[in-house]
């Protein structure tokens, strides 16, 4: 035995030249990582609570496309009670369960009052070439309309005499009655915006079709709105 210079033996024992037996039990390595199935495992939870988040964000943030399609109808109202201004003209609007569109009234001005001559006053239907022309919305949503506290049924049959309004009608001399189109035949928005300014009050909700849930826009007579959320 070697004895140092501090008086401690440096001996370390006989050596017999083999390794020092290992432990390959399961449990002898767990806390150097993981395996393969807990991976799998954590990934899966993860993926879950991803997917809550999202449908939970979905719900309480709303709809986008149908916020702006809110947002973009209030703007062209908007739009339109300027035009009717500059213009000093009436305009009218038509909501249909998929889109609306506008009209402006052109009134026939005539110098002295003659019960032989027509009134050539009519409802002119503003074409897609102009900022107000027809517009629908995207696919999924739809209108309903509430006037004076009452639902208004849209059909999009009402769409057909709105889109030949300015169509030419077969004329006879012999009969002036038949020029004159019916009562059925002339236009009638259901909205009227005044060349002051004003609109009649008005209800729209915009919702997803087959739900209840959306957002209702009322137009007051000063053309302020107030957006409120449509709940099942």
């Amino acid at each position: 035995m070697v004895i140092s210079a501090t008086g401690r033996s440096t001996s370390r024992g006989p050596k017999s030249g083999r390794p020092e037996p290992r432990d390959f039990s399961p449990g002898a390595h767990r806390g150097a990582g993981f395996t393969l199935l807990e991976v799998l495992v954590v990934v899966f939870i993860i993926g879950i609570l991803a997917t809550m988040f999202t449908l939970s964000v979905g719900l309480i943030g709303g709809d986008r496309r149908l916020d702006t399609e809110v947002d973009r109808l209030i703007a062209v109202i908007d739009l339109a009670r300027e035009e009717s201004v500059l213009q000093g003209r009436e305009i009218g609007m038509r909501f249909f369960p998929d889109g609306y569109e506008f009209a402006a009234y052109y009134e026939d001005f005539n110098d002295y009052y003659d019960e032989d001559t027509a009134d050539q006053s009519e409802w002119t239907l503003l074409m897609k070439s102009t900022l107000l022309g027809p517009r629908l919305l995207p696919e999924g949503l739809r209108f309903e309309l509430e006037i004076d506290g009452r639902e208004v049924v849209l059909k999009r049959d009402d769409r057909e005499p709105s889109v030949d309004s300015n169509a030419a009608v077969d004329s006879d001399p012999q009969d002036p009655d038949k020029n004159d189109p019916g009562e059925e035949d002339r236009y009638r928005p259901q909205i009227m915006i005044f060349s002051s300014g004003d609109i009649s009050p008005f209800i729209v909700q915009l919702r997803r079709e087959f739900e209840n849930r959306g957002k209702f826009i009322q137009f007051n007579v000063d053309g302020s709105t107030e957006v409120t959320e449509a709940f099942p």
